[in-house]
């Protein structure tokens, strides 16, 4: 007599099968979850490498170099900033140059080329384990864009802000505060001349803003030796406007100006180091070295310092100040406050002394400087005066993935 099966007998099949069709979806949503984060994450790496490439062939390539120069530096930035399988998989970076933000149209080149484009297309990050799910592939097509160039004229927007400027202030005239004839501020653009940007104790200049004052400002940190030094090596951050003062900092400050101010030609003296401070990449100077001179070896060599981007301690254009116009019309007695004219960029052109009677900085009016920044939305406009901007990133116009 054959013997029936059980029900639970019977059912036993279907339990199994039921219990793997289980497993399978909570893996494959397990696995959702992780490949998920781990795509956020390798996304995030990925548009952090976009943005540095594009930032540093922007920078490259508005200090004057090549569009292949700048393709280059931008492409050992992306490298550099890739980490782990990202670094593994090497994606295929493409760099793009426009003369406009909007329209974005590739194709520029030197001179004209100002904004540039980091882009990748068609980088395939691997699935680890929701690809399991069925219609799942094992891999997912990434892509990601990042847009860099030149900030609209810094202090002409609607706070006229400037930021970044260096503890130092010279005398202009109040009338001639428009730039495009080549003049501004009573001084030559462009030329190759020095202007006195800090005078000594022997030299009356000092009275021209007032007695015991010698072209010094306070910049955010308050009065003292310390906070000239820091300012003057780098550590400013004090911001104006043009229908503002600036407060003046009396006394020659010798020591103190001369640690700051001369580690930028890579000299060190006093609690200054060059990790903390590092030299411009062309510290050379002398007679007859003026701004184009400087270009020249900051793009072909001789460096004295090596890049930081190359591996080494030098960075580009420490050189270069952004300075306060002030009028000086009326005198201060110690300190005091001087209504701001404008912003003047500056080529410094050789270290200073330690010496109180023979202490005096020097610099070489230019045309436009940069300063470091953020983000942007807008693209530059005209300006009437000296033009201080930033390298700054954009959103890129013709793609949502920047």
């Amino acid at each position: 007599m054959n013997k029936q099966p059980s029900i639970a007998t019977s059912q036993r099949g279907s339990v199994i099968v039921v219990v793997a069709i289980g497993l399978v979806a909570i893996i494959g949503i397990a696995g959702l979850a992780i490949d998920m984060s781990h795509a956020y994450l390798n996304k995030s790496r990925l548009q952090n490498a976009l943005d540095s490439a594009a930032l540093s062939a922007a920078r490259i390539l508005n200090e004057g170099s090549t569009v292949a120069t700048a393709s280059m530096a931008g492409s050992d930035t992306f490298s550099q900033h890739l980490v782990g399988e990202m670094a593994d998989a090497n994606p295929e970076l493409t760099f793009e140059y426009s003369q406009t933000l909007v329209p974005f149209t590739p194709g520029a080149i030197e001179p004209q080329a100002r904004y540039v484009r980091a882009r990748i297309d068609n980088f395939q990050m691997e699935y680890w384990f929701v690809h399991i799910l069925p219609a799942i592939a094992a891999n997912q097509t990434v892509t990601g864009s990042a847009v860099a160039g030149p900030s609209p004229p810094l202090g002409t927007g609607e706070d006229g802000e400037v930021c970044d400027i260096a503890p130092l202030l010279v005398c202009g005239s109040p009338g001639d505060t428009d730039c495009s004839d080549g003049s501004c501020y009573g001084y030559d653009v462009n030329t190759e001349d020095e202007l006195v940007l800090k005078t000594n104790s022997s030299n009356s200049k000092n009275w021209e803003i007032g007695p015991g004052n010698f072209q010094l400002i306070q910049l955010d940190c308050g009065p003292g030796g310390s906070c000239v030094r820091g300012n003057l090596a780098g550590e400013y951050s004090g911001c104006i406007r043009n229908d503002e003062t600036v407060t003046t900092e009396p006394g020659n400050t010798v020591g103190p100006t001369a640690q700051g101010f001369n580690t930028r030609f890579g000299m060190y003296q006093g609690p200054v180091s060059i990790s903390e401070y590092p030299p411009d990449v062309v510290t050379f100077n002398s007679d007859g070295f003026w701004y184009d001179d400087y270009l020249d070896r900051l793009e072909n060599g001789p460096h004295d310092y090596t890049p930081i981007s190359e591996g080494g301690l030098g960075v580009r254009k420490r050189r270069i100040l952004a300075i306060v116009f002030g009028d000086c019309s009326t005198t201060v007695n110690g300190r005091g406050d001087v209504p701001v004219l404008g912003l003047g960029c500056f080529f410094m052109t050789r270290p200073t002394s330690h010496s109180g009677n023979t202490q005096t900085i020097y610099g070489q009016l230019i045309d436009s400087c940069e300063a470091s920044g953020g983000f942007g939305e807008d693209p530059p406009g005209p300006g009437t005066g000296p033009v201080l901007y930033k390298i700054i990133l954009y959103k890129d116009p013709d793609r949502i993935d920047s």
